[in-house]
């Protein structure tokens, strides 16, 4: 799938003992945030966008594939010198429409898988960006910055110790027997993560910083590969 990733980091302010505004540079966006001691604070906003088509003609069968997966967001990360960072407020939607169309002498078979709650993790404190370290930026002997990934699928993105950012995913088949009369329609959901396709190539993506190592970005084009089997339904 081609995917499009676009991130902003600032921080914003070091020590605070006091109400706050917290800003992004250059952007009408503000949030305001009041703290309780001395803490870093980190902006972060992203956008992540992509989409798939996939048709495969066989000599026998045709198969269709489509899919978008969408993640955008904006989050305050409170990093203080005691006691655990906390995200908040957090703001991530996720969403995964994926499409498939199989066909063949006796097969009509045709599904669709989506998220029902993409803002699941809206509000905050998000319980996986809750650990230290997130956002921890280097400055290369050559005076340059630059920041892993906080997007990765190592970073606490999607794992926090037993915890994993699932989504409910609804899917609905309709497979209609061609050679026979056994048609059949089922829809279920279950909690997983097939949105997590997008990350791991963002482990080899870190955040370029600005002069003073208080802006980091990243704004890139690169492709997953994904597999598409020919299936059909058994009863």
């Amino acid at each position: 799938m081609k995917t499009r990733l676009s991130l902003l980091m600032v921080l914003t302010l070091l020590v605070a003992l006091f109400p706050t505004p917290v800003t992004r540079a250059e952007a009408p966006a503000t949030r305001g945030v009041a703290l309780q001691g001395p803490e870093t604070i980190y902006y972060v906003e992203w956008y992540i966008l992509a989409k798939g088509f996939s048709e495969v003609q066989g000599s026998d069968y045709r198969q269709i594939t489509q899919r978008k997966i969408k993640i955008n967001g904006e989050a305050v990360y409170h990093d203080p010198d005691e006691g655990s960072p906390t995200a908040m407020p957090m703001g991530l939607r996720i969403t995964d429409d994926w499409y498939y169309h199989f066909t063949d002498e006796c097969n009509d078979d045709r599904q669709w898988r989506s998220i029902t709650d993409p803002g699941r993790y809206t509000g905050g404190p998000d319980p996986f960006w809750s650990m230290a370290g997130i956002f921890w930026s280097d400055q290369a002997p050559d005076g340059t910055w630059s920041m892993d990934n906080p997007l990765s699928d190592w970073a606490g993105f999607v794992v926090n110790g037993q915890l994993e950012r699932t989504y409910k995913y609804r899917t609905d088949q309709k497979w209609d027997d061609l050679c026979g009369s056994n048609d059949h329609t089922s829809t279920y959901t279950n909690d997983m993560m097939h949105y997590d396709i997008l990350l791991p190539p963002l482990r080899d993506m870190p955040l370029i910083g600005d002069p003073t190592g208080t802006v980091f970005t990243l704004d890139t084009d690169y492709t997953v590969q994904t597999q598409y089997r020919k299936t059909c339904y058994v009863s």
